[in-house]
């Protein structure tokens, strides 16, 4: 699975720009695995994971998970 993840909570395509608070990783095999790893690197932080197949294809992101900051 590929896995796009990015701090907050908004809409795929209206997250904010640059490169800050966001994430595309190829390497894990599971949603714990992104929920895990997205938790490490943004603690606090409320985030969203998608997984996609095709990035320059929005029709292959679906909305995975959202973890909302405690």
């Amino acid at each position: 699975m590929q896995f796009y993840v990015y701090t907050g909570d908004h809409e795929l395509g209206q997250e904010g720009t640059g490169s800050e608070g966001r994430g595309i990783w190829h390497d894990l095999k599971t949603l714990r695995g992104a929920i895990n790893r997205a938790k490490r690197y943004w603690p606090g932080q409320t985030f969203t994971v998608y997984r996609f197949s095709n990035f320059y294809d929005d029709s292959t992101f679906f909305r995975m998970h959202t973890h909302y900051a405690e």
